[in-house]
């Protein structure tokens, strides 16, 4: 996982890295946010990273990493929060181009 890398920049735990160009902040336990990605000017246009438990009746078979936004709700990611930052950057990336 050495392309996946953890900063604290401005205070702030920040998780990305070469394998990772859409970096998540740390908001608060098992919760990230990734960068803005919306226009500077408008909107802001985020992605989240939510630490989830097991959830029959959400469909939610695996406790671990889901993402959020744009295309994506509660998308399975990984259960280690570095594996699941690479996975929601490959998503992310891959609907970005299809857009």
């Amino acid at each position: 996982m050495s392309d996946i890398l953890a900063k604290v920049i401005r205070g702030r735990r920040i998780i990305g890295g070469p394998a990772a160009p859409v970096h998540f902040g740390y908001i608060k336990p098992g919760l990230y946010e990734s960068d803005n990605l919306g226009d500077p000017e408008g909107e802001p246009f985020v992605y989240r990273l939510e630490r989830l438990g097991r959830n029959r009746f959400e469909n939610l078979d695996e406790t671990g990493w889901y993402l959020t936004g744009g295309d994506f709700l509660r998308e399975w990611c990984e259960v280690d929060v570095f594996a699941a930052v690479r996975a929601a950057n490959v998503h992310i990336i891959a609907s970005l181009a299809t857009h």
